[in-house]
């Protein structure tokens, strides 16, 4: 009678053929870490950047709104004045926009909203004394989602943020509080 002898051992093209199979399924994985991995930070930058055009939007609202009047100082400077003392600065730069509230000749507080390297921002000053617009473009450098293209502007930009405010719009509450 032959007997079959059982096989313990796997021979070096089984191993070889198995090694490389791994290999390339990690190579694959360790692509696709790295991709959701740069698309994470790119989705955390870009919220990042909505939170802070977020607050500016309300922040501003609210400054106007509290104000009895404003002026532009050049193109990218607004003051707003509440009472005789209290003012509010915002100004544009090209990373950023600051708002310096000061009482009398001492700064009370400064905050900086940052903006997207590709971020246009611009004063629509037309209707003042009584009505502001700040408008936050994207740049061409950045890739629009679908459904947010305006019709108005060529469709390699999107409006970001825009905020249209009327000044001393709570004065009525302000005279009838005791």
């Amino acid at each position: 009678m032959i007997r079959k002898r059982s096989r313990r051992a796997y021979t070096l093209i089984e191993l070889s053929v198995v090694v490389s199979v791994s290999s390339a399924l990690m190579v694959v994985a360790a692509g696709w870490i790295h991709q959701s991995m740069k698309f994470g930070a790119i989705v955390r930058s870009r919220q990042n950047n909505h939170h802070s055009l977020l607050r500016l939007g309300s922040q501003l609202r609210d400054d106007v709104q509290r104000g009895k009047s404003m002026v532009m100082q050049g193109n990218n400077e607004l003051v707003i004045l509440a009472s005789d003392t209290l003012k509010t600065t915002y100004t544009i730069s090209p990373e950023r926009i600051t708002r310096i509230v000061t009482d009398g000749e001492q700064v009370a507080s400064q905050e900086m909203f940052a903006l997207a390297s590709t971020s246009e921002p611009s004063w629509d000053a037309t209707e003042l004394p009584s009505t502001i617009s700040l408008t936050v473009v994207r740049g061409s450098g950045t890739p629009i989602a679908a459904g947010f293209k305006s019709d108005s502007r060529p469709s390699s930009r999107a409006v970001d943020l825009h905020v249209r405010v009327s000044a001393d719009r709570f004065a009525g509450n302000r005279e009838a509080t005791p």
